[in-house]
């Protein structure tokens, strides 16, 4: 396993990180030699790298952790990608799970709380990386017909009201609605046709994708979320570390 000498713990939220590096002097020994809030942007990032070469932080043997927080911590990964630097997004749930219960949670602190988890499950550690163009569109695709599928939902609940208006007033609204619903409707079967489409012209994920619908009780959409959320089977070392992590 690869030596690192500092630990860098990230806490991400939509617009700042904040970082804590922690340097590990001895076997046994540990100092936080640096805390300080990034934007949570590309230029901000960069910018952020170059202060830690200029403070003789050796990138080289520096691990970078943070949570996976989806689309926020999306800038950083790919920064540190570009910059070929180790990094390891963990799930949410393992962290706060390492943590325990704890009092006067802050910004601060969690990024402490990361840079010691880093530390101490270095025997846990699997490099992260980032998605495949592919996976990162199925994603938001996805994500966007998770939105539409709640919407269609609201909008035809309206119908309910059918039998129990006088009919001049469902009128005013049937139009309306039903013209809502036909459109939802469109976009719903163009997002779906877009997902397929690109799994369609990758050849790796399309022998996921027809491995996983072969499967009883798979459908589709199950088979591309599976997809999305394993990084195309890269993210887990076994289904069983993915099981832990996904409840």
């Amino acid at each position: 396993m690869k030596k690192f000498d500092y630990f860098i713990g990230i806490d991400v939220s939509k617009l700042k990180l904040d970082v804590t590096v922690l340097s590990k002097i001895k076997e046994n020994k540990t100092e936080v030699i640096n805390y300080q809030v990034v934007g949570n942007n590309e230029k901000c990032i960069l910018s952020f790298i170059k202060n830690l070469k200029k403070d003789k932080i050796s990138l080289e043997n520096a691990l970078f952790c943070f949570e996976d927080t989806g689309i926020y911590s999306m800038p950083l990964a790919c920064v540190l990608s570009e910059q070929k630097l180790d990094f390891w997004q963990v799930a949410a749930l393992e962290i706060k799970r390492s943590k325990g219960i704890c009092r006067g949670k802050t910004d601060k602190s969690d990024s402490k709380d990361i840079a010691f988890y880093a530390l101490a499950n270095l025997h846990k550690l699997r490099l992260s990386k980032v998605s495949s163009i592919d996976i990162q569109q199925l994603k938001l695709l996805f994500s966007e017909r998770e939105k539409i599928m709640k919407s269609l939902k609201a909008f035809e609940k309206t119908s309910e009201n059918k039998d129990f208006c006088p009919k001049d007033v469902f009128k005013s609204v049937e139009k309306f609605n039903q013209t809502i619903v036909n459109q939802l409707d469109s976009a719903l079967k163009n997002i779906e046709e877009k997902m397929l489409e690109i799994l369609t012209k990758n050849q790796k994920l399309t022998n996921q994708f027809n491995l996983l619908t072969s499967i009883k009780g798979i459908g589709k959409f199950t088979a591309i979320y599976l997809i999305i959320s394993t990084k195309g089977f890269e993210k887990f070392e076994n289904w069983g570390i993915y099981a832990k992590n996904s409840w």
